[in-house]
């Protein structure tokens, strides 16, 4: 005859199990909730004049505004020119939580990963930053900066000459 384990060894093995069940349980909530409340940002892109290379766009937060740490952005993504028709604008939806975020999109036209500049240090490769900012120093912030609530947002950047 097989003896069953003693009843204190069965309550510990219960209370393991309980305890794995409740941890399980309270990451699935944390994951569920953690997507529940991401919005909606619908990105409007313009006045894309070249049909070759990429857009790549880049979400940021204040803490991390224009950091060249590609781990630092928020959201983005990278867009192939080459599958834009006519001079329809490109609109890309991302999935960000609720707060205060700042974009920039550049136009890769060769893309070699790098925002070209010339001698002077002035873009050779078309650009935007979100609310429209198109002064010729770095931005601050503030200057660029948009909110995303939690029903979502939607921004347009138009991409310089």
């Amino acid at each position: 005859m097989v003896s069953s384990p003693p009843i204190s060894e069965r309550a510990d093995s219960v209370r393991t199990h309980t305890r794995h069940i409740k941890t399980l349980a309270a990451c699935l909530a944390a994951t569920a909730s953690a997507s529940a409340f991401a919005a909606n940002l619908a990105v409007t892109i313009d006045n894309i004049t070249e049909d070759e290379g990429v857009l790549r766009l880049a979400i940021y937060e204040s803490a991390n505004w224009l950091d060249d740490d590609p781990d630092k952005v928020v959201n983005g993504t990278v867009y192939d020119v080459t599958e834009h028709e006519g001079d329809e604008p490109v609109v890309v939806n991302l999935e960000i939580e609720p707060g205060e975020y700042a974009a920039v999109v550049y136009h890769d036209l060769n893309e070699n990963r790098v925002f070209d500049k010339n001698l002077l240090g002035l873009p050779k490769e078309p650009y935007a930053f979100s609310k429209g900012y198109d002064k010729l120093r770095r931005p601050d912030f503030e200057d660029c900066k948009f909110v995303v609530a939690e029903d979502g947002a939607a921004i347009s950047l138009t991409l310089s000459d």
